[in-house]
């Protein structure tokens, strides 16, 4: 369930604050890098703040990072930046392009953390 709500918020573009081809023209020039970095900030620190309420209410957070790693803007960059190229590995520039950056980022970090609920399982694994 989880995974369609995510894929109709990739797909609901017409209103995103910030596409995946601003997020990169952003990324290239250097006199805009502090906005973006806040922009990631404030995005991340956000979810981080719904995992803390889904946690603190017994309910399972949306990802769930290794205690002892703090999700900085170089690492937020690192994650978006490789889920965009997995993306464009089975679509066009152009329409990866379109794509929110914020969802794809929200993507990028349940795939890089999953919970232990929602983590893909293995052949002969229990």
């Amino acid at each position: 369930m989880l995974r369609l709500f995510l894929a109709a918020l990739l797909a609901a573009t017409t209103m995103c604050a910030l596409d995946v081809k601003t997020y990169r023209e952003l990324s290239r020039n250097s006199s805009e890098q502090a906005d973006l970095d806040a922009h990631l900030e404030g995005f991340a620190a956000g979810l981080g703040y719904a995992n803390a309420m889904l946690s603190s209410s017994g309910r399972q957070p949306i990802y769930c990072s290794p205690d002892k790693f703090t999700l900085n803007v170089k690492n937020l960059r690192d994650l978006m930046d490789a889920k965009i190229e997995d993306y464009l590995k089975g679509s066009t520039e152009a329409k990866v392009g379109t794509l929110d950056a914020q969802a794809l980022l929200l993507v990028a970090l349940i795939d890089a953390f999953p919970c232990a609920a929602n983590a893909p399982t293995t052949k002969g694994s229990k």
